[in-house]
């Protein structure tokens, strides 16, 4: 617990103290600041809340005690309902917030709460695909990553594998700016009795990039119209982008905006400084070269 300001800090054993984190509970109206440990309490040790903190919110990364911290709890809570209901959505959560631990506490919820769904996640980098391989498995969880594109197929049509990652480029061999004829190769490529077991809910990573209309339409041509697409981000975006992701996933499941991490001291500020740099080329033919 720290001083009659700062109200109740929380971490588990061996968390060194300057990780300790504050709760903070949007919904709260009444914040108490005449009793911020005794709010603290209250928001973080309340019977239900604790032991689904321990329960859904605690892992072992590497041998390593991790706790969520509050936006992410709220972010995995507030996209129960859009699963439940085969809904998909944007979790807006800002660069250095934990968005993978995000997405392991979430897919964990699916798996355990539902045996017909299966989480398949998307990202659009090799060394993304390594690490939500390394995320995972450093938490104990089995998950599968495709090694091509027919590899990917063969785990779309097997229920034996629940939760697996790939590159979205495993979905065909290049598009070359044609969309249609992209999609057409894709369903070409596909065996004749070729049909997705179970339920799927992909987590598309850093969704404001590839998947953007057409690329999206074109993975969705070999997929069910039952899946459900949650996009992750933290990258801010132009309005047109905006107005893009939420035709291509629909609603904002939850935000967690930079200006909240810098205050919460998960992230550091950041300050511009406009310089003006002397600079002179002495050779042209060196800059041409």
């Amino acid at each position: 617990a720290g001083n009659d300001t700062e109200g109740l800090r929380y971490g588990v054993i061996e968390t060194p103290e300057k990780y300790f984190l504050r709760w903070r509970d949007p919904s709260d109206a009444s914040p108490e600041p005449d009793q911020p440990l005794l709010h603290g309490l209250r928001e973080v040790c309340a019977p239900a809340r604790l032991l689904e903190l321990i329960h859904d919110f605690t892992v072992f990364d590497s041998g390593t005690k991790k706790i969520c911290r509050h936006n992410q709890y709220e972010g995995v809570k507030a996209a129960h309902p859009f699963v439940k209901r085969g809904e998909g959505g944007i979790i807006w959560h800002t660069q250095g917030s934990g968005k993978s631990l995000t997405m392991v506490w979430l897919a964990k919820w699916i798996l355990e709460h539902d045996a017909r769904k299966r989480v398949l996640i998307i990202t659009d980098r090799v060394e993304l695909d390594e690490q939500i391989e390394k995320v995972f498995k450093g938490v104990g969880e089995d998950i599968t990553r495709s090694r091509s594109g027919q590899h990917l197929i063969e785990l779309l049509q097997s229920s034996d594998e629940r939760l697996a990652c790939s590159l979205i480029h495993k979905f065909g061999r290049s598009i070359d700016g044609d969309v249609g004829r992209y999609a057409e190769e894709i369903k070409k490529s596909l065996p004749a009795d070729f049909d997705v077991k179970g339920e799927l809910v992909i987590f598309i990573d850093e969704c404001h990039r590839t998947q953007m209309g057409d690329l999206h339409r074109a993975m969705k041509t070999i997929l069910p119209e039952s899946t459900v697409f949650i996009g992750f981000t933290g990258t801010p975006l132009l309005k047109k982008d905006k107005v893009t992701s939420r035709e291509t996933f629909g609603r904002t499941i939850h935000t967690y905006k930079f200006d909240e991490a810098v205050r919460d001291g998960v992230v550091l500020d950041l300050r511009y400084q406009a310089r003006d740099i002397e600079q002179s080329l002495t050779s042209s033919e060196k800059i041409d070269q």
